[in-house]
C-alpha cells in the first residue's frame, strides 16, 4: 500500500474542537444575558417594572420568563421596558404576550418566502404562571427597540391592550425582506455573477434575525445547484450594533441604527461581528460527471481498497467545492486516512488521520 501525505492539507473550518469552543462561548454568553431579563422591581404605587433586553428561545428562556412574571403577578400596573431590546425569538414574544390576555387572540402573522407560506401567531390559552389580563400595561420603546421587541409592541397596540410610551422604534420588524435583497446584491457582486445566474442556481431556504448582546445579525441559508451538485451553505452579517459595544472602532460602523448596504459590506469584508458573505466558485461545468466518478478517481489515487463519502466542503481560500472522504486501513492502531478531491480542478490530497472510535 502506498499513501501520499500532504502536510499542508487544510483542516475543515468547523473542526470538533472549534465547535466545542464556540458552544461553550454561547453557553457562557447566554448565562450572562439571562435570556434577556435584565431586572424586575416593584415601584412605588405597586407598579411592576420589567427591564427586558431580548426575547430568548423558549427552551432556554421560558422558566426565567415565568419566574420574572411571577414577581409582578400582584402588581396594580405593569411597565415593560423595551427601550434597549433588540428583538429575538417570535415564540417567546408570543408567550409573553399571552400573559396579558384571558382568551386566545390572533397576535400577528409572518410571511415566509421559503415555501410561500404564512405563519399565524396566537396567544396561548395557558401559561405557567398567573395571567394579568386586566392589569394596566405600559410598554416603553426607543430607537433601539428592534425586531421582536417591535412585534411585541405592535401586538399590544393593535389589540388595544397596552399604552406605548417613548420614541419611534428602530424599524427592524420587517427587515428580513430588505436584508435578503442586500445579501443577494452583495453575493452577486462578490462572486461576479449575473442576477439571471443567481435566480437559476441559488435557492434561498430560510432567513432570520438573531439578537445578542452586541446587536442583531441577519442570517440566510441557501442551496447552490451546479451541474449535478447540490450544496447547502449559509451567510450572516451584522445589521444593528448596540452603543454598548466598542469593538472594531477603526471601521467606523454606526451604533443604534440599521446598517446600510455599504456598511454591511465593510463589516463582512473585515469579518466584523462574525459577518461573512461566502466566495463560491460558480462555474456551471464541474470536472466530473457525477459524485461517483469523483469518488472513483480519489479512490484510485488513495491506494486503499475503499473510501466512504463524508460530505461536500467549501474551500474558503479558493471558493471551490470539494469532497471529503474517509477510510480506515490496517497500518497500525487507530490509523485512518482522509482524502479530498476538488470538483473544479480535480486536485486530490490524502493524509493520515486518527480514527474516530465508537465503543
Amino acid at each position: 500500500m502506498k499513501i501520499w501525505v500532504n502536510p499542508e492539507f487544510e483542516e475543515a473550518v468547523n473542526s470538533p474542537e472549534r465547535m466545542v469552543e464556540e458552544r461553550f462561548y454561547q453557553i457562557n454568553r447566554s448565562r450572562k444575558f439571562n435570556s434577556g431579563f435584565s431586572s424586575v422591581k416593584i415601584l412605588e404605587g405597586n407598579v411592576g417594572y420589567l427591564d427586558l433586553r431580548g426575547f430568548a428561545r423558549m427552551e432556554s428562556g421560558k422558566e426565567i420568563a415565568d419566574a420574572y412574571m411571577k414577581l409582578m403577578a400582584m402588581s396594580d400596573a405593569v411597565i415593560i421596558d423595551l427601550s434597549k431590546n433588540g428583538g429575538g425569538s417570535p415564540p417567546m414574544v408570543q408567550y409573553l404576550c399571552s400573559y396579558f390576555f384571558d382568551k386566545v387572540v390572533h397576535l400577528n402573522s409572518l410571511y415566509w418566502r421559503d415555501g410561500d407560506r404564512t405563519q399565524e401567531f396566537w396567544s396561548f390559552e395557558k401559561v405557567d404562571g398567573e395571567k394579568m389580563p386586566d392589569v394596566p400595561l405600559f410598554v416603553m420603546t426607543s430607537e433601539r427597540t428592534f425586531s421582536g421587541a417591535e412585534e411585541f409592541s405592535y401586538n399590544m397596540q393593535t389589540q388595544k391592550r397596552a399604552t406605548l410610551v417613548g420614541q419611534t422604534s428602530g424599524g427592524g420588524a420587517n427587515s428580513c425582506t430588505t436584508y435578503l435583497e442586500i445579501w443577494k446584491e452583495l453575493f452577486i457582486e462578490k462572486n461576479n455573477i449575473t442576477e439571471a445566474f443567481f435566480n437559476t442556481h441559488i435557492k434561498v431556504n430560510k432567513t432570520g434575525l438573531n439578537t445578542w448582546r452586541r446587536g442583531t445579525n441577519f442570517g440566510v441559508s441557501f442551496v447552490v445547484n451546479l451541474d449535478w451538485l447540490t450544496f447547502c451553505s449559509w451567510d450572516k452579517f451584522i445589521i444593528h450594533i448596540t452603543d454598548e459595544d466598542g469593538l472594531y472602532p477603526a471601521l467606523d460602523l454606526p451604533r443604534n441604527t440599521l446598517l446600510s448596504k455599504d456598511q454591511i459590506k465593510i463589516a463582512s469584508d473585515n469579518f466584523a461581528f462574525a459577518s461573512k458573505i461566502r466566495s463560491i466558485n460558480v462555474l456551471e461545468d464541474l470536472q466530473f460527471d457525477s459524485r461517483e466518478a469523483a469518488m472513483e478517481d480519489l479512490l484510485s489515487f488513495s491506494g486503499v481498497s475503499d473510501l466512504c463519502f463524508n460530505s461536500y466542503k467549501l474551500n474558503r481560500n479558493t471558493g471551490n467545492l470539494y469532497i471529503l472522504a474517509l477510510a480506515e486501513y490496517v497500518g497500525g492502531d487507530n490509523e485512518c486516512i482522509q482524502g479530498t478531491i476538488d470538483l473544479f480542478t480535480g486536485e486530490k490530497e490524502v493524509m493520515d488521520t486518527p480514527c474516530g472510535i465508537i465503543n
